[in-house]
């Protein structure tokens, strides 16, 4: 029998891993929608779950923007929704700097959509911004634990696992540590000698926009080991091995999905759950499990949610478009009346039943008393 204390151990030990397990919103995922200009935040950032030469995947997706989404069950909510799928990640004059399994490189000259964009560019600000819509972006996923800065911001926790997916500018300031002139000595992920990263959150302006800016981020100047608690949340959550959360090269069925949802979204059709759910799902709607809507996440600028019911009988053909010219309203699916009951049909009858039907039972001595009897059962006058 254990003590209380090993009883209270194990116990907790459970709660955490069930915790660690949850599929709740945002999970585990670093919140940086939550942090405001004059926010610090210290980053303990850890290894792959997995060997890998650095800490982080790199990621290369692109962002498909829908001004909807109908539902399983053919409810269209007006909200608008983000979905991303797999680019290319082998360029010429790019660097990788972990190395990928065969079946994760995607080559951009078979990237079905970059085929499809490439000739949006331009000299005009208007091309660019369509080619910019659908490009490729860059981003970074690490793992690590924050060390400071929950105080003021209830969306974070201490000793918690996160996952932080980063952009370019904010990767350019993690990776100075590479630079032999920055002075750093040691692998800032090691366990008993590492570095933590400040994370510093300004704002910065780009015409009448503020954005937040991490660009004054840097490596803290002082080592320092894995607390107990850090250690012990490793014990029994282990750290993620990166490259699940990344891309694979797609498949030739989910290119199709992805040439199908490009297409929807460059025409502002609504995202189809029963269509595309199975490959992709937007990053800021989540559905039950019959392909309804359950919950929202936030998002800027996101219109109020709205219900209207698409009847059956007005559902919409999807034709794939092929040009990418503003196209002509397909024509509605055209469904037969439904026959709402059959028409009953007269019974076949027999001889003897029609010769009963119209047989008449008279009686009577005279001849012409049965006669009239006759004509009297039809109202016949008789002179």
């Amino acid at each position: 029998m254990s003590t209380i204390e090993e009883l209270r151990k194990k116990i907790n030990a459970k709660i955490a891993k069930a915790e660690s397990n949850s599929s709740s919103i945002g999970g585990t995922i670093f919140p940086f929608n939550s942090l405001k200009a004059g926010d610090t935040v210290a980053i303990r950032f850890i290894n792959d779950g997995e060997p890998n030469d650095v800490f982080w995947r790199e990621r290369r997706t692109r962002t498909f923007e829908f001004p909807a989404v109908r539902q399983a069950n053919g409810m269209v909510i007006n909200n608008r929704c983000f979905v991303d799928v797999p680019a290319f990640n082998l360029k010429r004059d790019e660097v990788i700097y972990s190395d990928l399994p065969e079946s994760y490189l995607y080559k951009s000259d078979e990237d079905v959509i970059q085929k499809r964009i490439k000739n949006f560019w331009g000299e005009s600000d208007e091309e660019k911004a369509l080619y910019y819509k659908f490009a490729r972006r860059k981003s970074y996923v690490f793992q690590g634990f924050v060390r400071s800065g929950f105080e003021n911001n209830k969306a974070l926790e201490p000793n918690k696992l996160y996952r932080f997916y980063i952009g370019e500018d904010l990767f350019n300031a993690i990776k100075t540590f590479l630079n032999p002139t920055m002075g750093i000595n040691c692998m800032p992920t090691d366990p008993d000698n590492g570095l933590d990263f400040i994370l510093s959150v300004t704002s910065k302006k780009s015409g009448n926009k503020e954005f937040k800016d991490y660009s004054i981020s840097q490596w803290a100047r002082t080592n320092s080991a894995l607390t107990v608690s850090e250690r012990e949340t490793l014990e029994i959550t282990k750290p993620f091995v990166l490259k699940n959360f990344i891309y694979e090269r797609p498949s030739p069925e989910q290119e199709e999905v992805m040439i199908e949802m490009f297409e929807a979204s460059y025409n502002s059709e609504p995202y189809d759950v029963v269509k595309w759910g199975k490959y992709f799902k937007p990053n800021n709607i989540f559905f039950d499990a019959d392909g309804n809507i359950k919950d929202l996440k936030s998002t800027p600028n996101a219109t109020p949610a709205q219900t209207r019911e698409i009847p059956e009988s007005t559902w919409n053909v999807h034709t794939p478009q092929h040009t990418y010219e503003q196209p002509v309203a397909q024509p509605a699916v055209q469904y037969e009346q439904p026959v709402s009951q059959l028409v009953a049909q007269p019974a076949v009858q027999t001889a003897p039943q029609i010769i009963s039907q119209h047989t008449e039972n008279v009686s009577g001595d005279n001849p012409k008393d049965v006669i009239n009897s006759i004509l009297g059962k039809y109202n016949i006058q008789t002179n």
